[in-house]
């Protein structure tokens, strides 16, 4: 689902559903929130506060290892353990982390709603009284998997890229050698950042499977009644030591740089079968921005529509994707940089012989361009234009599959006939509309400053950090603890009607998602964290030194 990660002293990242930028608009160095930050601020206060403990008798010492259990939103603040870092400003590409937040919150929801409810639940709207309210478009969006995975890779694309290309159309040398540096850096640390927070994460699910704890283990295969998909079942081995091996073995091919197998999933953790997608695309990514490093600007801007118009064509959606997040990155830092220089020119138009400064609003200027800059100007216009590409974006992304009656749904005909025949051959029709409605949404957004309020919220911010280890941990606690806490209340409420069946659900839901949101939490702390300070530190102690 971010905040910034300052990776290392030279570069910042963003990585798949944690996010990174450490700079201003303008190019300018920023202070803002940063996972990384935050991180070394709580434990270098831990820390100050487990030195002090250390003097104190041992209650006071389980007390601090009590607090630090607990999620990081009920923490005493840093000041409270004696640290003075000021809150830090928000940078302007802050609202990315919680568009990826919010993006992780609505894939744990979609992967609840296949263990626990049919697949009708996810059928196009179509008017009959076996309807549901989350069939209907956008609404849907808070069931749907595939919509938020194509804004992961869209942000990543953008994130991975802004630091270089604002570099790149720095004017000093000194900048350009630094993207050379900064593209470096985060090429190197990309692999270990990735995939060593699933193989840690993951590891409990070794003791799950051998003790066969796992709902597809059980009897009837671990499907509740009506349910889409069964509980994931890893195969159990008679010892412990052949069950670590089989995680090892299957972890190796997880991280295996050189493969490529589209949508492997992992029998641990199934979701993780973004991860080789995530991980191609930003190794194109580096590649993209390195070969056009030394182009123009207009001429980069044009290659990379030129190359991301090739991946559409050729149903390469998730290469798509990302060249679509260098593209937004690239036309954002363009608009800036015209704008200001825009504002600088009516600035000195404003100016009179005498050295009278008038406001640039007052110049004169008369016909139709003055219509069309006055129109583009009125922020009320431009606000009711944005909310309503906006809201045609998401109509867009939620558009249902094919397979559950998205080509013949109501409002989305039309979409459907639009759809080219390589997607249809190459069974991935939901996979032209999807991923173009995810590149306008970050456009729309990236522009409008009204609605960035919405991913920039406290809950925002909160699921942007624990975003990946958000990800990374709710399948096997959705399979293992879900699947028994479901078993567990319908046992009470029993499943023989509606009401009588949801309820039981609800309970168990809630149970889940509180004991995820805690286990994220950590997760986040000590093993998401501490990674990106590991690839930081290895880079660091194998490059060249200046």
């Amino acid at each position: 689902m971010p905040h910034q990660i300052n990776a290392s002293p030279q570069s910042t990242e963003y990585h798949l559903m944690t996010t990174s930028s450490s700079t201003s608009d303008d190019g300018h160095p920023q202070e803002e929130e940063s996972i990384l930050v935050e991180a070394e601020l709580h434990e270098t206060s831990s820390g100050h506060a487990a030195s002090s403990l250390s003097r104190k008798p041992g209650k006071g010492r389980l007390r601090q290892a009590l607090i630090e259990l607990l999620p990081s939103f009920l923490h005493p603040s840093s000041r409270q353990h004696g640290g003075e870092e000021p809150p830090r400003p928000m940078s302007s590409t802050a609202w990315l982390d919680g568009l990826r937040g919010y993006a992780a919150f609505f894939v744990v929801w979609h992967h609840i709603s296949l263990l626990w409810f049919s697949w009708s639940l996810h059928d196009g709207y179509a008017g009959l009284e076996t309807d549901h309210l989350l069939q209907l478009p956008i609404l849907r969006l808070a069931i749907s998997g595939p919509p938020h995975v194509f804004i992961f890779f869209v942000v990543s694309g953008y994130a991975l890229s802004h630091k270089t290309l604002r570099l790149l159309r720095a004017t000093n040398k000194p900048a350009t050698e630094e993207s050379y540096a900064a593209l470096a850096s985060s090429a190197f640390r990309r692999h270990p950042r990735l995939f060593i927070p699933p193989v840690v994460l993951n590891l409990p699910t070794v003791l799950i499977a051998y003790a066969g704890l796992f709902g597809g283990s059980q009897e009837g295969g671990g499907q509740m009644p009506g349910a889409a998909l069964k509980s994931i079942d890893p195969k159990a081995f008679e010892t412990l030591g052949a069950q670590l091996g089989d995680y090892v073995r299957t972890a190796l091919e997880l991280v295996d740089p050189l493969a490529h197998r589209p949508d492997w999933p992992w029998a641990y953790n199934p979701a993780t079968w973004t991860l080789p997608h995530e991980f191609h695309g930003s190794l194109l990514v580096y590649g993209v921005l390195l070969a056009l490093s030394r182009c123009k600007n207009s001429v980069r801007l044009l290659a990379v529509v030129g190359v991301a118009s090739w991946a559409l064509y050729f149903v390469y959606w998730p290469e798509f994707l990302f060249l679509g997040g260098i593209l937004l990155a690239d036309l954002r830092l363009q608009s800036r940089r015209g704008t200001q220089e825009a504002g600088e020119e009516d600035e000195e138009k404003s100016s009179t012989i005498s050295g009278e400064w008038k406001p640039a609003g007052t110049c004169s200027n008369t016909g139709w361009k003055s219509v069309v800059s006055r129109t583009a100007s009125n922020r009320y216009l431009q606000t009711t234009i944005q909310i309503t590409m906006y809201v045609l974006a998401l109509y867009v992304l939620g558009a249902p599959k094919w397979d559950r009656g998205g080509d013949k749904a109501s409002g989305y005909v039309w979409l459907a006939q639009l759809v080219p025949s390589q997607y249809v051959a190459a069974g991935k029709p939901d996979h032209f509309w999807g991923p173009i409605a995810a590149v306008a949404l970050i456009f729309i957004l990236d522009r409008s400053p009204l609605l960035q309020r919405l991913f920039t919220t406290a809950v925002a911010k909160y699921l942007g950090r624990i975003s990946y280890s958000l990800y990374l941990v709710h399948g096997p606690l959705l399979h293992c603890l879900g699947w028994w806490a479901g078993k567990f209340f319908l046992g009470f409420t029993g499943s023989g009607t509606n009401s009588s069946y949801v309820l039981g659900v609800t309970c168990a839901v809630i149970v889940l998602w509180v004991v995820t949101i805690w286990v994220a939490d950590l997760g986040w702390r000590y093993v998401d964290a501490p990674a990106v300070r590991f690839a930081a530190w290895v880079h660091r102690k194998v490059a060249l030194s200046k």
